[in-house]
Order: structure tokens, then sequence, then C-alpha cells
């Protein structure tokens, strides 16, 4: 079983001053008072959700269809954009539950669309999901 902890770092908020955060590279941060913590990857303040979801979610809906459980955990304290990265806040700045769902049915319908002989969703449907 793999675990992979992502970070993303929200924008500061206005009126809470400069953030305590010193980046070093795509996988690592230090805070003021000297702690480290190491991620894969750390997502910086300019990142959409929709980066969130190519990188981290795409390739787990991948492994969903090829019939393997995946799981996604999201914590964070409060005010850290947790709701913001799940839901989104409107139609254009969608959270990535809204592009998992959607990534995960087109990702469907083209299996639908495959040629039998491709290994296609109804081909495996038909043969009861068994390989021959």
């Amino acid at each position: 079983m793999d675990i992979e902890v992502i970070g993303r770092i929200r924008p500061s908020v206005r009126g809470e001053g400069h953030h305590s955060l010193n980046i070093a590279g795509n996988h690592r941060i230090t805070s003021n008072d000297g702690q480290t913590f190491s991620f894969q990857p750390l997502f910086r303040q300019d990142a959409t959700n929709y980066d969130v979801y190519a990188k981290v979610l795409e390739p787990l809906i991948d492994l969903f269809i090829a019939g393997f459980n995946v799981s996604l955990l999201l914590f964070g304290e409060s005010g850290s954009g947790k709701s913001y990265t799940m839901a989104g806040d409107s139609l254009n700045k969608a959270g990535i539950v809204p592009l998992a769902i959607d990534g995960c049915f087109n990702k469907l319908l083209d299996l639908q669309d495959k040629p039998r002989e491709e290994g296609g969703l109804c081909d495996a449907h038909r043969r009861g999901g068994k390989d021959d």
C-alpha cells in the first residue's frame, strides 16, 4: 500500500501578513522556527484545483477504473482551504471532487467506445469481467 502526503499552501489572506513558510524546491517547506516538512508533491500558492486534480487525483481514478481501491483524505486547520479544494467556489473554479466525478465518467465513456478487441468496457462486461 502506497501512502503519499501531498501539501498545498494557500495564499495569505488579507490582514494575515506574510506567511511563515520557506519553500525549498518542489517537496520541502521549512517554518520560521526551523521545522521541516516533506511532501510528494508540494503545491505552491498559485496552484489551481485543476493542478491538484491532474497531478494527484487523475492517476487514482485510473487505478479505480482498473479495479483497485483508492482513497483520498484531506485534513488541515480551520480556514486552510479544505472545502475550497474539495468543492471549489463556482463552475469556473471547480473543486477536485466535481473534477474527479467528471473525469471518472469521461474515462468510462472512453472505455465504452473502445472496440472489443482492445478490451473496452463492453467487452469486459460481456465476459463477466474475466480475461480470456
